[in-house]
């Protein structure tokens, strides 16, 4: 199953609003908000193959904006 992590890495080197975001703060502090890291998180269980075989989001919720995922 996708984990945050590498998803945010996987944010961080595309070319859309999502990814400049990501890379704007992992370049400025390396810490990626709850509220950005929640839409890499839909964005990345919307995708067809976690459609067709599930997700676990493992770690999450960690913080109260994540709880509301």
């Amino acid at each position: 199953p996708p984990s945050s992590h590498p998803q945010v890495q996987e944010a961080v080197e595309g070319d859309g609003d999502i990814a400049v975001a990501a890379k704007r703060y992992q370049q400025s502090s390396g810490t990626v908000p709850d509220d950005l890291l929640c839409k890499i998180v839909q964005d990345r269980i919307a995708r067809p193959d976690c459609k067709k075989q599930g997700w676990v989001l493992d770690g999450i919720p960690a913080s109260r904006v994540r709880e509301l995922l």
